[in-house]
């Protein structure tokens, strides 16, 4: 249990008060009442009793101090056990308090008391060595200072931790000591022997000191690791880095003792205290030397020996480099020494008449320290300053002389008499300036005329200072530029009114005469330069206004698209350009839908023929050509489609599409022939359906009707109306036409000069702009029981070659978004038909005014195309979307329709990149 004040132990030590805890027990202040003195006790606390261990540590520590007899290892009085197994060992009591405690009170110790007291613990530590005990942990707060005759004794405390050497050495399972001041060997559990004690006593002594241990750390847990890693790795800053009256001789001792491998550091207790004995005596020695030193130099310092005081306290810092004092000492006499140096060169300066280095000086000095060398040094620095001023002017004012400045000579000259009326040859050198500045007075007043274009009185100046000093400078030149100025203004001025009123080949004119007097004058060679400009793009325009009205389009877009590379903004030039290209367009347009209409491709010249209605329905007689064209194309599907009924052997079919045909065109190619040629065909066929008997009936008795009562109209009415009937020779022939309807039957008589042919063995085939493409599939021949006796049975039908009849129109591609990216051009499009497997979107772009030519196939509604494929020119590019049929291999399209033609305009792409190796 704890002890408390008033308690007795041992029947005669009373408790006095509580002083702390220990590493195996807490500690007391008590009173031995029989002796009247005053003893420490240690009490194992009974939690610690119950271990074995701790009893037997506790008594070790006891008989190991008993067995050393020693001055500076704490004396034990008295070991007692009471009841309940309550331990106690009394001891000499430490008036002083530890080493621990001094530190916290001063920060670190003078050296030689550090070393002093070190000593003595060393000499306390042989001694405990001797009786072949370890003591394991040294450390500030186990010396203890016992008051003694005056003076205060160090003693080595604490013995809880130590060892019973039976060996050299003794090997420890476990760390034990503190990490601050034991040895590395001691916390990594390795052998250990009376070196680790050294090597805490050196770590005790680095803190002395420096006030730190060798390895400090901030006593934060995290810190721990860095700190051991340190001691076990890294070496210690010597104490004469923190400490400057630390001598190098007290550096290598406390080195060496702080060596990290045991050999490295003294051997034992004993060397370690007679190597403090020679440091404590070699660094008095040092002290006495730095002393000694510092003490002359404070003495020459006083008596304004600078080159003696400056050796003195370099010879102290030789020995004590971190000596404040000396350093302060020695800064200010070497300063001073410096001055002084500076002093005597001002003085030789002034001597020798060099005021401007001695002013210069002489400043420095005096600035420094007014009275320096009492007041002379003011007194001549004054005289130096007024010789060194006087000097100066002179010199400037013959500076001014010489750049003609004269108002500034005469000047300073004025102001060197006033102080010296005969100061070297100044009277001459005023009377010269004066009369140079009059002549440079006209001077600058006729190039200030001049610099402000009067003329006139640049002109009267000039000639004043000419008879004044003929030749004076430049003035004759400048009076030439004058009047050259003058005259060159009056030009420039009348070509400007030119450029203003749009006087164009006047201001050219005027402007040349300039140029040609001074190339560089003003901005006339600009203004030239912008009136031939303007010259030029005033005759570009007229010539495109010329064209436009001659409707010469192609040459009135090129005339324009020069302006606007010129002159981009000039006038209405981008509305006459688009208006020229879209009239050349139309043109274009108009051209190639008269050439497909010529050529007899009808689809595409009608196409071609409503864009052209589309953008401008009153353009000459597109109007007329394209109600030509679609009346040709229906003409031909009529053809197509007789033509193909009898190819299948449709002769009733055929022979009312041969009516309608030649109601629309009598005279087209052979269509009253092929009329003829279906009618005997059909006379001429075996036995027909009653249907067809009766729809033959009919077409045979209308065109009887029909013959009959055309014969009435010609001189031979037999004749006729037989070669109705029956073939015949007869260059005359008339065809019945029969239109049926629902309600009637309509006949007409067509006259034809060419007899049908029953028998024919070969027939020209249409070129493919005229007829269809696809051959017949069949050719029918009629039976011997069909045809009348009288007709003979023909070999082969004359059936020319036929294609599929034109198909119906298809709807055109609407474009949805058109952009331009860089040289990328984005069409997307939509259309509402369904492409069929051989059917395809192309996508064709041009530069104008040509067509577009280059092809895209593909089935998607969307294509970015590169205007690299077109050589990315500058121009002004069209475009369409066409649906086509045919083989995307081939790029051979067959139109079906196409989306309405646009236009856009770019500037050019830059070069292609080259394709990496």
């Amino acid at each position: 249990m704890a002890l408390s004040v008033g308690d007795l132990v041992g029947k005669k030590y009373k408790i006095l008060k509580y002083l702390g805890r220990g590493g195996l027990g807490d500690v007391y202040l008590a009173e031995d009442q029989l002796l009247a003195r005053r003893v420490a006790i240690k009490h194992l606390r009974p939690g610690s009793a119950r271990e074995q261990a701790d009893v037997e540590r506790f008594l070790a520590e006891a008989r190991a101090i008993a067995r050393i007899q020693h001055e500076n290892v704490v004396a034990i009085y008295d070991a007692i056990e009471e009841k309940e197994r309550n331990y106690y060992l009394v001891m000499e009591y430490a008036d002083e308090g530890t080493v621990a405690d001094m530190l916290r009170r001063e920060g670190r110790l003078p050296v030689l008391r550090a070393l002093e007291l070190v000593q003595a613990i060393a000499q306390a530590l042989e001694a405990v060595h001797a009786q072949g005990i370890l003591h394991s942990d040294i450390k500030p707060s186990n010396i203890v200072l016992v008051s003694s005759q005056g003076s205060v004794k160090a003693k080595l405390a604490d013995f809880g931790l130590s060892q019973v050497v039976t060996r050299a050495e003794t090997d420890q399972a476990a760390f034990s000591g503190s990490i601050l001041y034991s040895a590395p060997e001691q916390m990594c559990g390795g052998a250990m022997d009376r070196r680790a004690d050294v090597y805490a006593l050196g770590a005790v002594l680095y803190e002395m000191l420096t006030g730190q241990p060798p390895f400090p750390y901030t006593g934060r847990p995290e810190d721990v690791e860095q700190m051991i890693r340190s001691k076990l790795e890294g070496l210690p800053v010597p104490p004469s880095q923190l400490n400057p009256d630390v001598s190098s001789v007290v550096d290598i001792l406390v080195l060496k003792a702080l060596g990290k491998m045991p050999d490295e550091r003294y051997p034992d207790a004993q060397s370690f205290g007679q190597a403090l004995h020679q440091a404590i005596e070699a660094h008095q020695a040092w002290q006495e030397r730095v002393q000694t030193a510092y003490a002359q130099g404070v003495e020459h310092e006083q008596r304004e020996q600078w080159e003696q005081a400056i050796a003195c306290y370099e010879a102290v810092l030789a020995e004590q480099s971190r000596h404040a004092e000396a350093q302060g000492r020695l800064a200010n006499a070497q300063e001073q020494r410096d001055w002084k140096a500076c002093y005597e060169e001002g003085l030789q300066a002034y001597d020798r008449g060099e005021w401007a280095k001695a002013e210069k000086i002489l400043s420095q000095v005096v600035a420094h320290d007014e009275d320096y060398a009492g007041d002379e040094a003011a007194v001549r620095l004054q005289e130096a300053q007024r010789q060194f001023e006087l000097a100066r002017m002179y010199e400037e004012a013959g500076g001014h002389e010489v750049e003609e400045r004269w108002s500034e000579a005469v000047s300073l000259y004025l102001r060197i008499l006033t102080e010296v009326s005969d100061y070297k040859d100044v009277s001459a050198r005023l009377a010269n300036a004066i009369e140079q500045q009059k002549r440079q007075t006209l001077y600058d007043k006729a190039r200030e005329h001049l610099a402000n274009q009067g003329w006139t009185e640049a002109v009267k100046t000039l000639q004043e200072l000419e008879r004044l000093k003929p030749g004076y400078k430049d003035s004759a030149g400048l009076l030439v530029k004058a009047r050259r100025q003058k005259r060159l203004d009056e030009l420039y001025t009348q070509a400007t009114l030119a450029l203003n009123s749009g006087e164009w080949a006047a201001a050219v004119e005027v402007l040349n005469r300039v140029v040609q007097l001074e190339p560089e004058y003003k901005d006339a060679a600009t203004k030239w330069a912008i009136a031939e400009r303007q010259k030029q793009l005033a005759s570009l325009y007229e010539q495109a206004i010329a064209g436009m009205a001659a409707e010469d389009w192609s040459a009135a877009a090129a005339r324009l698209q020069e302006i606007r590379e010129i002159a981009p903004s000039y006038r209405d030039v981008d509305r006459l350009l688009e208006e020229a290209l879209q009239k050349q367009h139309i043109a274009d347009f108009y051209q190639e839908g008269v050439r497909l209409y010529e050529e007899k491709e009808w689809e595409q010249a009608i196409q071609r023929l409503e864009e052209v209605r589309q953008l401008q329905p009153g353009y000459r007689d597109v109007v007329q050509r394209l109600e030509e064209a679609r009346k040709a194309q229906h003409v031909y599907a009529l053809y197509a489609q007789a033509w193909q009924f009898e190819v299948d052997g449709k002769w009733v079919e055929a022979i009312r599409a041969y009516s309608d045909l030649i109601q629309q065109d009598p005279n087209y190619r052979d269509a009253k022939a092929g009329l003829a040629r279906a009618s005997a065909v059909a006379l001429g066929r075996g036995q027909p359906s009653a249907v067809e008997r009766r729809e033959r009936i009919v077409a045979i008795v209308a065109s009887l009707l029909v013959i009959m009562a055309l014969s009435c109209m010609f001189l031979n009415p037999l004749s006729r109306m037989a070669g109705a009937v029956f073939p015949s020779p007869t260059p005359y022939w008339a065809v019945a036409v029969i239109t049926r309807t629902p309600t009637s039957v309509v006949a007409t008589l067509v006259p034809t000069t060419v007899a049908p042919e029953p028998t024919l063995t070969s027939t020209p085939v249409p070129s493919p702009t005229d007829t269809p493409t696809r051959t017949p599939t069949r050719t029918p021949t009629p039976t011997p029981t069909d045809t009348p006796t009288s007709t003979p049975t023909p070999t082969s039908t004359p059936i020319p070659p036929m294609s599929t009849p034109t198909t119906p129109p298809y709807p055109p591609p609407v474009l949805t978004e058109n952009g331009i990216m860089g040289c990328n051009v984005t069409f997307r499009w939509q259309w509402s038909g369904t492409l069929a497997e051989d059917e395809w979107f192309a996508v064709r772009v041009g530069i104008l005014p040509d067509i577009p030519h280059s092809q895209w196939w593909g089935k998607e509604y969307e294509y970015i195309y590169s205007l690299y494929t077109l050589g990315g020119k500058q121009g002004n590019y069209n475009w369409e979307v066409a649906v086509c049929r045919g083989e995307p291999s081939e790029a051979k399209c067959q139109h079906l329709s196409v989306s309405a033609r646009g236009f856009f305009s770019h500037g050019g792409c830059p070069p292609a990149p080259e394709p990496p190796d």
